[in-house]
């Protein structure tokens, strides 16, 4: 396996904006070879982004904005493996014609915003987006013959609102507050496939 970190951050205008970023990737070979598609059966891939930005203008006393945005996506292969070869435990082998694969792609904003009116008032906005998409694909029979295969494809939207007002004073303290959620997600694209012999697959032999 392969891996590599990188930070960065800093100040952008003295006590007014600043950022940090990270990235972080991965990758790993697998160790179940394809002997018929070709590679290895359970490579993988990772990358993962992070940047946050915040800006405490001078100009508006007491207001701090942060926006943040990460992005994730990750690759999967399959780690099983046939048993129907010599010394199995250590020669690890796939005989499908189609490789396994899933894919996880994976992109979250995210907009805070603190203002407080006075010591004991402060209003809070929390604005999220959340976009997610995922394909699957497989090789159903693990063979080198083309008899069943399957796909997957889907992709869900949600964003989030949440607002808070905090009261904190001598004599009470409490939040009041509202919480809106949207989540979308269209109709899914799957699909499996079966190749028969009508004949022979469905014992229609004497």
């Amino acid at each position: 396996e392969r891996r590599l970190e990188v930070a960065s951050g800093g100040t952008i205008i003295n006590d007014q904006l600043a950022f940090r970023f990270s990235a972080d990737t991965s990758t790993a070979d697998g160790l179940v070879r394809n002997v018929t598609a070709g590679g290895f059966e359970d490579a993988r891939e990772a990358l993962m982004l992070r940047g946050k930005l915040l800006n405490e203008p001078t100009a508006i006393d007491d207001l701090s904005v942060q926006l943040a945005y990460t992005y994730d996506e990750r690759e999967f292969g399959d780690l099983l493996s046939s048993l129907d070869v010599a010394d199995p435990a250590n020669n690890r082998t796939s005989f499908s014609n189609r490789r396994f694969r899933d894919n996880v792609e994976l992109g979250i904003g995210v907009l805070t915003i603190d203002y407080e009116f006075s010591d004991s008032v402060s209003l809070t906005s929390i604005s999220a987006i959340n976009v997610t998409e995922r394909s699957f694909e497989s090789d159903g029979d693990r063979t080198a013959d083309e008899i069943e295969f399957s796909f997957f494809d889907s992709k869900t939207t949600t964003l989030t609102q949440e607002t808070r007002l905090n009261f904190d004073t001598d004599r009470f303290s409490g939040v009041i507050g509202t919480y809106y959620a949207s989540i979308d997600t269209p109709d899914s694209l799957s699909d499996a496939v079966l190749n028969l012999d009508v004949v022979n697959d469905l014992g229609l032999v004497n």
